[in-house]
């Protein structure tokens, strides 16, 4: 018969909510090991500033983004982001947004520019950094971005 232990569990806290709650995540796994391990995680991206959770992925970033950001601009504005975003999303929109890499982002957009024109290109490039910018730390950067003048399409300072 298996065992049914639990294993080990262990939380971390992450700030307080507007009513006065703490914003705790927990940890498990069959090992103390294994829970340090993932505990480690859980700090190393909350002092990155990146509080999105497991389960949020690039296309529902996207979705939030073009339903707040969008609001208010003109339809054909709004159809435009929207028609850019999704080919990218139908590429990459399945991946969570924490694990989501500066060379995920550029190979799928490599991809995408075989049959699309510079500036098609370009206009993507710049929705997409606007869309998930929003979000925290862009594609799996830990690092302090550089200013936007200085940083170059997509990529994080570490990986250059």
């Amino acid at each position: 018969m298996p065992s049914t232990t639990p294993g080990s569990v262990r939380s971390r806290s992450l700030g307080w909510r507007p009513d006065g709650s703490r914003i705790r995540r927990k940890v498990t796994g069959r090992t103390k090991t294994e829970v340090r391990e993932k505990l480690k995680k859980l700090r190393a991206e909350a002092d990155a500033g990146l509080k999105t959770s497991a389960n949020y992925t690039v296309a529902k970033a996207v979705d939030g983004w073009a339903a707040a950001a969008l609001d208010g601009l003109a339809d054909m504005t709004v159809r435009s982001h929207v028609d850019l975003l999704r080919p990218v999303t139908m590429l990459i929109g399945n991946v969570p947004l924490r694990d989501l890499t500066a060379q995920d982002v550029r190979r799928t957009l490599s991809k995408l520019a075989q049959t699309r024109s510079t500036r098609t290109m370009a206009s993507t490039h710049n929705v997409l950094v606007r869309a998930i910018g929003k979000t925290g730390r862009p594609f799996g950067c830990t690092a302090t971005p550089r200013s936007r003048s200085r940083a170059g399409p997509l990529l994080c300072p570490r990986t250059r």
